[in-house]
């Protein structure tokens, strides 16, 4: 099962050690990945798009206007995660 994200332009993920963001959200069903390396990536919702080893990138369903949903399908062993979102520990 897919992991989707939704993202504004400029927000980022992690993929291994991979750092990707969206640089461009064309449309409800296309969007831009920039990697780390700089390498770009066009994504939309007709076919999957590998971002690196064996992780692949559609756009989802159920768009909004400015929002790219990045639907992530990766092997398990690979940590996926938003560097905006970390989890705050709550003190006792």
């Amino acid at each position: 099962m897919a992991l989707i994200l939704g993202l504004r332009e400029g927000d980022e993920f992690e993929v291994g050690s991979d750092t990707f963001t969206v640089s461009d959200v064309v449309g409800k069903f296309k969007f831009r990945l920039a990697r780390g390396d700089g390498r770009e990536f066009t994504i939309t919702h007709r076919s999957s798009t590998e971002i690196a080893d064996d992780v692949f990138v559609t756009a989802a369903a159920h768009p909004q206007n400015g929002v790219a949903r990045v639907s992530i399908d990766a092997p398990r062993e690979l940590q996926i995660k938003r560097p905006d979102y970390q989890r705050q520990e709550v003190a006792e």
